[in-house]
């Protein structure tokens, strides 16, 4: 349990255990927090760990190393824990080499840290160890309070030493402050506000300006009156303009954010500004065009880049990205090959000095700056407005000065409300609230509370019905052969950090209760469902119900089921239309999204099945390579406002990339579970064993998937697809074969071109050389 500052070097030091596990003939397994950091950190350890070097190298696609080399760890496999726990779900996966688990971030385990995650990241954690006992765990944050009782729990569960450490000193100098104005022009721009709200249309209200001051706190406890504990700086010359608010002058963050991350990158700073909501981070960054002088040229490689995401997106107005922008958004509606790229142009010396981000980018993300602006403490998402957690905003003040890179940062937070100071000086108490936030006695502020102890709490209570219960149990069983699952179960969750806890607290007896409870109902939901599907559910964490009705539907149409990605895609729409129940289980708050995508929002009844058709045809365009304008055309939505393909974004990352990708991987373990007690045999076996694959990457065969691992420089799907044609052209499927047969098949195209190999029945060896098996 390795607890140091942000920005103090966690990442080096876990290089340097990764080498020495590597050096041993292990594997290693790291965990990030985001799919965005996965991309990062993969880049990153590969050229560390360059296959040249030890023969090593490092995964981030675990679905597609799957599917070619079976159930074996790359060197290096980087995921999130929820990508993990879906791996060590599978009984078959090999763990036997993996000498090393890496958790960055990892107060993602509490409740306070990861939210509604941090059920994932517990379950992930305790399979680790009871898949991997002898492996080693290097744990890092910079945010935990009690690391020592983790150690010790860990060493309790493991049996082996654990150390707890956790040293404050970092090695870079940070100065953080809050945004302030004086009292006069807040009174003077509040009245303005009033005025403007009682005379409504006939009064023309001027500009709400305020000079911006920083309070910077010199200590860790402050005394108002004290000049050796604060400073007051100017960080303008030019006022800034406040919001009109409800009753009163608004913080108008992102407006002053940008004014103040201007000056900075004027004076050649580089400068990372948080914005609360995605779709801020692009017009924050296109209110800096004019502003500032235009970036370099791109370099051969970011040009490339670049060729790869228009071709990708369909042409360049459709990109979050502008090669000439002085100042570049990075958020979750981008595609991996934006935020590479906005990464890269960032991070250069002479390059893009600006780069407004969502707090995504705090977790962990690398990009070293010297001056980090939060504008807002406010979160907004779709259940309202609230407040940041206190991690969230260490996490992002600590990326302004970076070990190794930067000696100095400056942090700067906009606080809502606007506070002031008065005309002495003095500044409010409000002021020394928020400058606490961003500046405590030290960043320990997240506590590890076990996130499964609700959820056992509920179980004892008989609450069996809710949808984190009902996950638990599912995921639980995961894993396990059918008849020690249950009592396998159990034990694990004796060995949490919850029994831990209890033990600690003498309660042992009332945690043997709990244990029986949960007994009881892992039992119950044994009995009421088919094993196939139970196991199904467990290592995908879907509910039971709509596994066990794809089962149903494929066996009343067992003779005329689909053989094509395509078609298996509409077939599993089709089912989610006709049976809504099942939809809303398998798809939960991912059924908004579909309405979003389909009629551009979420407001309105469920989806009708028209707007299901309409997603079908969006997919299906996906699928067959069309670029993200195309895939917007094809929803409905006119040339002239296709814009940055808004609802291609959410399409793909959202529900391709997420909830239909995971959908598809049970649905297709049931229909293969289902047609093998059937005794029946798949028209093309191969699809069903890439079908979740084919989903998230975006390919329509497994000839295609085979042609994505051989061709691993093709960035853009797009160009892979065209690629594809160009290279193997328009042949006809290997029906009645398995992946496998397919892969060989079409590594023998690509060495000799057109060539008949043996039906799947006659296949030399699993481990054929292509030239061997001609």
């Amino acid at each position: 349990m390795l607890v140091l500052p942000t920005g103090a070097g966690k990442t080096t030091l876990s290089e340097l255990k990764i080498a020495s596990t590597l050096s041993a003939g292990k594997k290693v397994i790291f965990l990030v927090p985001t799919l965005a950091l996965v991309d990062q950190l993969r880049d990153d350890l590969a050229e560390s760990f360059p296959e040249s070097l030890i023969d090593s190298v490092v995964s981030a696609d675990g679905d597609l190393t799957a599917l070619i080399r079976g159930p074996e760890l790359e060197s290096i496999e980087v995921m999130t824990p929820e990508r993990c726990l879906a791996l060590l779900s599978f009984t078959d996966t090999d763990m036997s080499d993996l000498g090393l688990l890496v958790f960055d971030e990892c107060h993602l385990l509490s409740p306070d840290g990861g939210g509604s995650r941090s059920v994932d990241a517990m379950l992930c954690l305790l399979h680790a160890i009871k898949r991997a006992p002898n492996a080693d765990l290097l744990l890092l944050s910079a945010m935990l309070k009690n690391a020592g009782e983790v150690a010790d729990w860990l060493a309790t569960i493991t049996g082996r030493a654990c150390v707890g450490f956790h040293d404050p000193w970092k090695p870079s100098r940070q100065a953080r402050g809050v945004v302030i104005y004086p009292k006069a022009q807040v009174d003077a721009a509040n009245m303005i506000v009033r005025r403007k709200k009682r005379l409504k249309a006939s009064y023309k209200a001027p500009p709400l300006s305020a000079d911006a001051y920083a309070l910077f706190g010199l200590h860790h406890a402050w005394l108002k009156t004290v000049p050796t504990d604060m400073r007051l700086v100017r960080l303008s010359d030019v006022p800034v303009i406040l919001g009109h608010g409800t009753g009163g002058a608004s913080p108008n963050a992102n407006d002053v954010g940008a004014a103040l991350a201007k000056n900075a990158a004027v004076a050649g700073l580089k400068t990372i500004m948080f914005v609360q909501q995605a779709d801020h981070a692009p017009t924050t960054a296109k209110r800096l065009r004019g502003k500032l002088p235009s970036p370099p040229a791109l370099t051969e490689t970011e040009n490339s880049l670049w060729v790869d995401t228009v071709a990708e997106l369909g042409a360049e107005c459709c990109s979050l990205f502008d090669p000439t922008a002085p100042a570049i958004p990075h958020n979750g509606d981008m595609i991996p090959l934006e935020r590479r790229l906005a990464e890269s142009v960032f991070k250069k010396a002479g390059g893009v000095n600006v780069i407004v981000a969502t707090p995504t980018l705090a977790q962990g993300m690398n990009l070293p700056a010297q001056i980090a602006i939060l504008a807002g403490t406010m979160r907004h998402n779709e259940d309202g407005r609230k407040p940041l957690e206190g991690h969230e905003i260490l996490n992002a003040a600590g990326r302004a000065g970076r070990a190794g890179h930067l000696a100095n940062g400056t942090v700067l937070l906009i606080p809502e409300p606007v506070v002031q100071f008065d005309a002495n000086s003095v500044p409010e108490s409000e002021a020394f609230k928020m400058l606490k936030a961003v500046l405590p006695e030290n960043d320990q502020c997240v506590t590890i509370d076990d996130p499964l102890t609700p959820l056992l709490d509920r179980i004892q209570a008989g609450e069996l019905s809710g949808a984190g219960v009902r996950y638990l149990l599912s995921r639980l069983r995961a894993g396990e052969a059918e008849d020690t699952a249950v009592e396998m179960a159990v034990k694990m969750i004796s060995r949490s950090f919850a029994g831990y806890q209890a033990r600690q607290a003498k309660q042992d007896a009332a945690f043997d209760e709990k244990l029986g409870a949960l007994r009881t109902a892992l039992d119950t939901a044994t009995e009421q469902t088919s094993v196939p599907v139970m196991q199904i559910a467990a290592f995908t964490g879907l509910a039971v119900e709509p596994l066990a009705a794809i089962a149903a539907k494929v066996e009343a149409e067992i003779d005329s089921l689909p053989s094509t990605v395509c078609d298996w895609m509409e077939w599993l729409i089709d089912f989610m239309t006709a049976d809504r129940t099942s939809y809303a289980l398998l798809f939960g708050s991912a059924v908004e999204t579909v309405k979003a995508v389909t009629r551009g929002k979420k407001t309105g009844g469920d989806s009708t099945a028209a707007e299901m058709t309409l997603l079908k045809t969006a997919l299906s365009a996906w699928l067959k390579g069309e670029p993200f304008d195309r895939i917007e055309a094809s929803l409905g939505v006119p040339a002239a406002k296709i814009g940055v393909c808004k609802r291609t974004r959410d399409l793909i990352n959202r529900i391709a990339n997420r909830q239909l990708y995971m959908v598809a991987a049970a649905a297709a373990e049931v229909i293969r579970q289902t047609l093998t007690a059937k005794e029946k045999i798949a028209a093309n076996p191969a699809v069903l064993e890439i079908f979740a694959y084919a989903i998230r990457r975006g390919v329509d065969s497994p000839e295609k998937v085979a042609f994505a691992y051989r061709t691993p420089n093709a960035r853009s799907r797009v160009l892979l697809h065209r690629a594809f044609a160009e290279t193997v052209g328009d042949r006809p499927p290997v029906l009645g074969s398995d992946f496998e047969h397919v892969m060989r098949h079409l590594d023998a195209i690509l060495a000799f071109g057109s060539v008949d190999l043996p039906a799947l029945g006659s296949v030399a060896s699993p481990s054929a050389d292509p030239s061997e098996t001609l």
